[in-house]
Order: structure tokens, then sequence, then C-alpha cells
């Protein structure tokens, strides 16, 4: 079926293609693996207390369930997202890879930061394709599922396979742009480092909020595509600043 193996080659694409990405960057660059593995265990790091937020402020009713996101629940999800990951960013430029400081290194570091998360998504997603593909092969009337499960089920799978056939590139568009506002993200907290003006790093928790915010009650209320389009606003100020900051003097080489 054309469609599995358009989702299949996705989620591969979404794992591979950072990866491939850090090695070219990283060698016509001079980039160091450590300002890489920095970035990425800033994000691993972040998820050990942003997961468990999230679960908190679930239990306290501040976030809702999946099925009914309202802009509490998507700007509540923002911030939770911003808080951890930008505060988990500054603390491993202020205190660990105190040699990035310039334009070139914080690229690898925020490059790290989103490409392992694009990694991890494309993990699950290509445990997910395994089981959809394992449902559609196997007679669901033969697990012994309840008359309710096994309508989910089967509406599952309906949905994966009548999806048209441009909708597996929309993760792997969508993981592109969030990498490229790691970098600029990246950029605005190590510039609230570089100034001591603080304000920055809220600025990229702000930014981090809005974001994800945006996209995610948009993709539930009117779609993929939507989200999609939020972001790519987002992304093109976000590439527009990261690079007319690349001769900017708080990300010179010569503070090395």
């Amino acid at each position: 079926m054309l469609i599995n193996i358009l989702v299949s080659a996705a989620m591969a694409l979404m794992v591979l293609g950072p990866i491939v990405l850090v090695i070219w960057a990283g060698q016509r660059h001079g980039w160091q693996p450590r300002w890489i593995g920095a970035g990425a265990l800033t994000f691993v790091g972040s998820q050990v207390v942003h997961l468990p937020l999230n679960w908190g402020l679930s239990q306290v009713g501040l976030l809702g369930d999946a099925t009914g996101i309202d802009v509490q629940t998507a700007l509540v999800l923002g911030l939770s997202a911003g808080i951890c990951e930008e505060l988990a960013r500054a603390a491993v430029l202020t205190w660990w890879v105190t040699e990035v400081r310039d334009h070139n290194r914080a690229t690898a570091y925020g490059l790290g930061h989103g490409g392992i998360e694009a990694v991890f998504v494309g993990i699950l997603g290509i445990f997910s394709v395994i089981n959809i593909i394992a449902l559609q092969t196997m007679d669901l009337n033969a697990l012994g599922l309840s008359p309710e499960q096994l309508e989910r089920v089967q509406a599952q799978v309906r949905e994966f396979t009548a999806q048209p056939l441009w909708a597996p590139a929309t993760p792997l568009v969508e993981r592109a742009m969030a990498m490229m506002n790691h970098l600029f993200m990246t950029l605005l907290v190590l510039r609230g480092i570089s100034s001591r003006k603080w304000g920055w790093i809220g600025l990229a928790i702000g930014w981090h909020t809005m974001i994800n915010a945006v996209a995610v009650w948009l993709a539930k209320h009117h779609g993929a595509l939507a989200a999609e389009a939020s972001l790519a606003v987002f992304t093109a100020l976000a590439a527009w600043l990261w690079w007319r900051w690349r001769n900017d003097s708080l990300f010179s080489d010569k503070q090395q």
C-alpha cells in the first residue's frame, strides 16, 4: 500500500535527516561533538521535568484532555514546554558549555537540541507505523476486543489508510521548522547570557510558548495545514533573525 511506504519513508527521514545534517554541517563548520551532544542532552534533561510537570498540571485541572483543547490548555502546554526547555538551555549554556558563545557554536548546540527531538519523534512514528501495518494485516475480530474498542481500532486504521498522499510530508516539514526555531531560541538565550539582559531568555520562553500554543490549538480546531502555516510564519522570522545575527558582536568569535 503506497501510503504505508510514504509514511515509513517520512519517519525514516525524520530519524536519519538530522543525523546526516549534523555530520555534514559539523565537518563543514568545525563543530565539536561536545556542542551538539550538549544540545541533545539539554532536550532530554528538560523532558525529565517537562513530562511530570504536564502530568501534575493535568491533575490540578490546568490541562484539559486531548479531545477538547481550548485556549487555556494550548497556552499551558506551550508555557510548560517553553519554561522547561529554555531554562534548561540557559542553565547548560551558562554552567556547562561555556565556550558556546558565538553564532557557529550556538548553531551546533541548537541543532543538537532540535535534532534529537526530531529523532525521538521519528522513532515513535516508526513504532506507530509498524503497529498500524500489523493491524492492517490481521483479523481484528480475533483480538477479543469489546465492540467499542474494535470500532476505535478500525477507525484508526481507516483514518491512516485514507490520508492523502501528501500528508506524510507534513511531520517532516514541521520538524524542519521546529529545528530552525531551536536555532533561533538558542541565540535568544545566548543573547541574554552574553548581555546579562535576562529579558532575552524571557523572550525565548515566550516565543516557545506561542509557537507551540498556536500550532496545537490550530491543529485541533482547523487541521494540520493551518498549524503548519502558522509555524511557517514564526519560522520565517526566526530564520531571518538567525541569519541576520550571524555577525552580531554578541555572537563574535572574538569573545572566545
